[in-house]
């Protein structure tokens, strides 16, 4: 006998992956006690909020610039010539996909979807943050990290 369970994948694109992880971080950032406010300030985000805050931020920002690619050329997320990624993709094996540097490159040539140098500086320190977060240490000031991730967010 057969038992069904309804709802037992989990489908998320990846524009529905990237605004997922957006509103994950945002909410790191802003606790309900800022909500109630209506404000807050560099101060008042502890420091799991700034942690996970940019993370989720800066994670999903790459999948949205995934998503720009996959609209134009699907293959275009995946590393390495889109030949490769084609053949890899027939046999059932998930190849890797761009980071950042190669996602902004190919942004560039492909939809040429092209930043400010400004932009681009912001969105370096959020990365180097990120990582910092990630596989390092951080020692940042909160007031510079905020000003960086109020400009990340706009």
């Amino acid at each position: 006998m057969s038992h069904q369970e309804p709802n037992t994948k989990v489908e998320l694109s990846l524009l529905e992956n990237g605004l997922d992880f957006i509103l994950k971080g945002i909410d790191e950032l802003f606790d309900e006690e800022h909500v109630i406010r209506e404000y807050s300030t560099a101060a008042d985000i502890g420091s799991s909020g700034y942690k996970y805050g940019v993370i989720h931020l800066f994670s999903g920002f790459l999948l949205l610039l995934k998503e720009r690619l996959f609209r134009h050329v699907p293959e275009l997320i995946f590393k390495g010539k889109i030949s490769e990624a084609k053949k890899k993709i027939a046999t059932g094996k998930a190849p890797n996909t761009v980071g950042l540097d190669e996602a902004l490159e190919r942004l560039e040539f492909g939809p040429r979807v092209v930043f400010s140098e400004d932009n681009l500086n912001i969105i370096r320190s959020i990365q180097k943050t990120r990582n910092e977060f990630e596989h390092y240490k951080v020692s940042v000031n909160k007031h510079y990290l905020w000003k960086n991730v109020s400009f990340f967010c706009n």
